[in-house]
C-alpha cells in the first residue's frame, strides 16, 4: 500500500513535468507563428517566402513570395533570426493583401510596385518606422507617402499630413483616375506617378517646389496640367510619353526644360515657353508630332540636340536673337520655317546655314 502511495505521486509529478515542457518546448518559429498582429491574421509559413541572411546585420532579408495565398503576413522571425528589411517581392502577381510586422525598418525601391492585384499594405501597429493607412503605405509620422498598392482603383485622396510623394510612390496604379495632392505636399519624387495610365485628373497645388524625372512618364490619360508657380524644377522624362496630353503650362519660375521633358507627347499642339526658361535641353519636345506652335521667348539661351527632332506639325518657328548655341538634329525632320535674327531658314539650309549662324562656325 505504501509502495503504491509512492508509485502514484511519482507519475503525478511526471505528468506535470511533461505538461510544463509541452508549454515551453516550441521553436522560436512556432512561438512566432503563435503571435498575433492586430490585423488578426495568422503569420504566413517561412518557406513561403525567398530570402536571404544578412551575416553583417545578422538578419533576415526577405526577397519575395512563393506561395499561393493571396493573403500574406510576413513573419518577424525567421529560423530564429529577425526579419528586418523587404528588400523586394517577387510573386506579387498573387497577392491582394500583405501585412509587414514589427520587425521590418528597412523597405527597398520599388518593393511592392508593379502590380495590379495587391489592394492592400498593412503594418503592424507596433512598427517603429512604418505604418498604413486605408491599405498605403506610409513613413511612421504619415509625412512620406511611400506606397500605394498597384490594385486600388477610382479616386484618392492624399492626407493632409503628407509634405513628400516618395520616389515611385503611385508607379503602375492603372486603376487609378484622379489623385487630390494637398497644399502639405512640397516634393513630388521621381517616377512619383509612373505609367498611372488611367489618371486623367490631377491637380498640383501652389506647395510643391520640384517635380522628379518621370514623375508623370507614361500617364496617357492626362489631357491638361497646370504647373504652378512654385516649381522651379522639372526633373527630364518628367512627362514623356503623356500622348494624351493636349496643353500644359509652364510656370515664369522654371528656368530650364529639362532633358526629354515631354518627348513623344504627340497630343500637344501648342506650348509657350515663359521667358524664366533660358536653355531647353537635349530632346525635350523630340517627335511631338501634333505639336503646330511654340514661342521661344528671348531669355533663352541654348537649344540641345534633337530638341524639337520630328515635330512634323510645326509651320513656322522664331529663335530669338538671345539663342547662341543649338545642338545638332535640334529640328531634324521638322519642314518648318525658322526666322533667326530677320532671315528665314528651311529644312533644306538648316544645316548649311541656321547651325553656322547660330553657332557661329
Amino acid at each position: 500500500m505504501k509502495n503504491s502511495k509512492i508509485l502514484s505521486a511519482v507519475t503525478a509529478v511526471a505528468m506535470v513535468l511533461t505538461l510544463t515542457a509541452c508549454n515551453n518546448g516550441t521553436t522560436s518559429s512556432e512561438r512566432s507563428s503563435s503571435s498575433s498582429f492586430s490585423s488578426g491574421i495568422s503569420e504566413t509559413p517561412e518557406n513561403d517566402f525567398y530570402r536571404e541572411y544578412s551575416i553583417k546585420r545578422d538578419v533576415i532579408i526577405i526577397n519575395g513570395y512563393k506561395g499561393n495565398n493571396d493573403v500574406v503576413m510576413i513573419p518577424s522571425e525567421i529560423d530564429g533570426k529577425k526579419v528586418a528589411e523587404i528588400a523586394g517581392f517577387r510573386g506579387l502577381g498573387v497577392l491582394k493583401s500583405v501585412t509587414i510586422p514589427e520587425s521590418v525598418t528597412t523597405i527597398g525601391d520599388r518593393a511592392f510596385s508593379d502590380s495590379t492585384v495587391l489592394t492592400e499594405i498593412n503594418v503592424d501597429d507596433n512598427n517603429p518606422s512604418y505604418t498604413s493607412k486605408d491599405g498605403v503605405l506610409y513613413s511612421k509620422d504619415m509625412t512620406s507617402l511611400i506606397c500605394c498598392p498597384g490594385g486600388k482603383i477610382g479616386n484618392f485622396t492624399i492626407p493632409d499630413s503628407v509634405t513628400k510623394i516618395v520616389e515611385e510612390a503611385f508607379r503602375g496604379c492603372t486603376g487609378l483616375t484622379s489623385i487630390s495632392i494637398p497644399d502639405s505636399v512640397t516634393e513630388i519624387g521621381d517616377l512619383a506617378f509612373y505609367d498611372c495610365t488611367g489618371l486623367t485628373s490631377i491637380t498640383i497645388p501652389d506647395s510643391v517646389t520640384e517635380i522628379g524625372h518621370s514623375a508623370f512618364e507614361r500617364c496617357t490619360g492626362l489631357t491638361s496640367i497646370t504647373i504652378p508657380d512654385s516649381v522651379t524644377e522639372i526633373g527630364s522624362y518628367a512627362f514623356e510619353r503623356c500622348t494624351g496630353l493636349t496643353s500644359i503650362t509652364i510656370p515664369d519660375s522654371v528656368t530650364e526644360i529639362g532633358i526629354e521633358t515631354f518627348e513623344d507627347c504627340t497630343g500637344l499642339t501648342s506650348v509657350i515657353i515663359p521667358n524664366s526658361v533660358t536653355e531647353i535641353e537635349n530632346r525635350a519636345f523630340y517627335r511631338c508630332t501634333g505639336l503646330t506652335s511654340v514661342i521661344i521667348p528671348n531669355s533663352v539661351t541654348e537649344i540641345g540636340e534633337n530638341a524639337f527632332f520630328h515635330c512634323t506639325g510645326l509651320t513656322s518657328v522664331i529663335i530669338p536673337d538671345s539663342v547662341t548655341e543649338i545642338g545638332d538634329d535640334a529640328f531634324l525632320y521638322c519642314t518648318a520655317e525658322i526666322t533667326y535674327k530677320g532671315k528665314t531658314y528651311n529644312s533644306d539650309n538648316y544645316y548649311d546655314d541656321l547651325y553656322k549662324a547660330i553657332n557661329g562656325n
